[in-house]
């Protein structure tokens, strides 16, 4: 596996996620079945979306690797600026708990570099000895900051050992969101075990890019 063998299977799934076709109401389109009315659903192409979500395993005291910053910069070139292409981007910087930063508009910034300005602020707040997947999935249960929020893309960054502390709640929300979310998994070797991955998100193997650290081969 080479260095830059995972931009290929990311690039694919994003295509498959942001690119897919979707449907509208467009007032001004004439009306399918009846003649000299407007009004119908069409098909929409490579339109804006609403919400991106990026959630980010903060529990590996050495803070951002080299591939986290190569894989999150593939993303935004990928989408020709993450601002471009979404109207917000919801940061969840995780480890035992979260921490939520507002929905971002930003513009002339990488999403990197907005990345790495909130990434001491969440070190500062939240406990980071351990990564429980329950702080990954509680922002969206009921009465929470994300309860109402509809993902059209979401990304979870983590490496290393994820403990599996879910309910049976916090494993349907997950469910809920299988056909928006990439598990971007930064490992230590080509062969990476993805269990605990799986065992959070049954069908994850297939919507899981696995990162070679490098500093670890």
């Amino acid at each position: 596996m080479s260095r830059k063998s995972w931009m290929r299977p990311l690039k694919k799934l994003m295509k498959k996620i942001i690119e897919k076709e979707t449907w509208a109401y467009d007032p001004d389109a004439r009306h399918h079945r009846i003649e000299g009315q407007f009004g119908s659903r069409v098909r929409v192409f490579g339109r804006k979306r609403n919400h991106l979500v990026i959630c980010i395993d903060i529990s590996d005291p050495t803070g951002f690797t080299p591939d986290y910053d190569e894989v999150v910069d593939f993303i935004d070139k990928y989408c020709r600026g993450v601002s471009n292409k979404f109207k917000k981007v919801h940061l969840n910087f995780w480890a035992e708990s979260s921490y939520l930063v507002r929905p971002l508009r930003f513009y002339r910034q990488s999403l990197l570099e907005v990345l790495k300005r909130h990434y001491q602020d969440a070190k500062n707040e939240i406990s980071t000895k351990k990564a429980l997947a329950s702080a990954i999935i509680n922002p969206f249960l009921d009465g929470k900051d994300w309860s109402k929020l509809k993902p059209d893309l979401m990304f979870i960054f983590t490496r290393d050992i994820i403990e599996v502390d879910l309910d049976s709640l916090q494993r349907s929300k997950f469910r809920k969101f299988k056909n928006e979310l990439i598990w971007i998994y930064t490992a230590d070797q080509e062969n990476a075990d993805l269990s605990e991955i799986t065992s959070i998100d049954p069908h994850a193997e297939k919507r899981t890019v696995v990162v070679v650290n490098e500093s670890g081969l």
